[in-house]
């Protein structure tokens, strides 16, 4: 999962193209020798702001895998 606070941080918001939807939509995205990543739920040509977040005092919610195996 993104920090999204870090990235809301530096960025107002991200925005997934059209072109980038249809090259990476159901494709395993590599994000470290362990993790990997997807865009579901993600949808094509869309922006989502980070302002409400941001000025509305949004609740940070930390989200933590533990594997024992």
């Amino acid at each position: 999962m993104p920090d999204w606070s870090q990235v809301a941080f530096h960025y107002s918001g991200v925005h997934l193209s059209m072109t980038g939807y249809l090259s990476s939509a159901c494709m395993e995205i590599p994000v470290d020798k362990y993790t990997s990543s997807v865009i579901a739920g993600w949808n094509p040509d869309h922006t989502y702001w980070f302002s409400d977040a941001i000025s509305g005092g949004a609740d940070v919610v930390v989200w933590k895998m533990h594997d024992d195996g």
